[in-house]
């Protein structure tokens, strides 16, 4: 059962962590400037697509639009196809749609990797449905594991298939590689690793790729890799029917009768392909602002092949980053003779220290820091003694 998990609500943390990684508003240049290099876009939405494809209860209709959207995608020599949309349960196993998809993914993926995802869902997602509460053994499954796999009985396989998980909501700016879950179905724990790392994996098969992901990998268990955002508008970007349909309008159910054609061969051969729903029932908070899930599992495919993520700067260092600075602005105000010159001194200094801390450092060594503004609790500090003293004046 193809499935993508409804927006989940963002946990407090992870509100907190967009609010202060601030990396993104600097690294817009360099050579860790978001871009597309390796992924395209195919969007079926609403107003492009024929109705039927899209419209609640059509889901055998779809089924049949995605087998032959396959079959031409590999006649246009796509790379991996990353499958991100919810199919629902309501299409027979034996219906000639459901036939005609598995027989299609078969096919395709002899030549041309799949990754598709699968629906989990998190402790706070898993207690809405149980209508606030867990089960004993539920909780003790979440001590353990961060996802709880959804059955999925319905299985599309192929020499080159593979299922992922789409994102856990804790923050989108930050890579998703892999998550502890619990299947249901082998009543086994186990890591999976997310869509977007299965598609960089099977876009870039090279030895020094494998090190590259597998350092990724390891690293990103114990420490949050945070990315910037490739907008939307710079994704090459095409629709579904297009793609089916050789770009031609269509009317009704005639895409049944479209065999593609060579519309949008030459942007999409060897590119990845993420093939997503833009509806409402799939959409998060990011940097960008409201973004539909395709967009995020295309960014992080992008980050991961494009080496373009950012790791912490480890707390001691910068601990001591953060004090020095409030030492340097503790000093000017000390030595300035008013608090007006201090404070001009102080924003110059900590402007220059700002670009190479944050510009500098996080454009070429590829880390972020979550220092504040380290002088602001000195002219805090000092403005009260001065305030406290004026008042102890007033009263002798």
């Amino acid at each position: 059962m193809l499935q993508n998990p409804e927006p989940s609500a963002r946990t407090t943390l992870a509100s907190i962590a967009d609010s202060v990684i601030w990396f993104h508003s600097f690294t817009r240049a360099g050579h860790r400037k978001p871009r597309a290099h390796f992924v395209r876009l195919i969007t079926i939405a609403p107003d492009e697509e024929p109705n039927d494809v899209l419209t609640p209860g059509g889901y055998c209709a779809q089924r049949l639009f995605l087998s032959r959207l396959l079959l031409v995608l590999q006649t246009e020599g796509v790379g991996p196809v990353l499958i991100d949309k919810y199919f629902g349960e309501r299409c027979p196993a034996d219906a000639p749609e459901t036939i005609a998809l598995r027989n299609a993914i078969q096919q395709v993926s002899q030549s041309t990797p799949i990754i598709i995802g699968l629906h989990a869902n998190t402790s706070e997602e898993l207690a809405v449905r149980r209508k606030g509460k867990l089960s004993r053994d539920e909780r003790h499954i979440f001590e353990r594991a961060q996802l709880m796999l959804e059955p999925h009985n319905e299985v599309y396989e192929g020499p080159n298939v593979a299922y992922g998980l789409l994102t856990l909501d804790e923050g989108t700016n930050r890579i998703p590689a892999s998550w502890e879950v619990f299947d249901p179905a082998t009543q086994q724990f186990r890591s999976l690793n997310t869509v977007s790392m299965l598609t960089a994996e099977a876009y870039d098969k090279s030895s020094s790729a494998k090190a590259q992901f597998s350092e990724f990998q390891h690293r990103a268990k114990t420490e949050d890799p945070y990315t910037n955002f490739v907008s939307a508008s710079e994704f090459p970007t095409l629709s579904a029917i297009g793609v089916l349909c050789n770009g031609r309008p269509v009317v009704g159910s005639e895409w049944r009768q479209c065999e593609g054609g060579s519309f949008g061969q030459q942007l999409l051969r060897n590119h990845v392909a993420v093939i997503g729903e833009y509806t409402d029932l799939d959409v998060h908070d990011s940097a960008l602002g409201t973004v539909y899930g395709p967009l995020l599992q295309a960014n992080y495919t992008e980050s991961i092949l494009d080496d373009r993520y950012f790791w912490p700067v480890c707390r001691p260092l910068e601990f001591l980053i953060g004090l020095a600075w409030w030492g340097i602005v503790f000093l000017i105000v000390e030595r300035s003779s008013s608090i007006f010159r201090a404070f001009l001194y102080s924003v110059g200094i900590s402007a220059v220290l700002w670009v190479a801390l944050f510009d500098f450092a996080m454009q070429q060594w590829g880390v972020y820091m979550t220092i504040g503004a380290p002088g602001l609790m000195v002219f805090v500090g000092r403005l009260g003694d001065q305030g406290w003293r004026r008042i102890k004046g007033g009263e002798s």
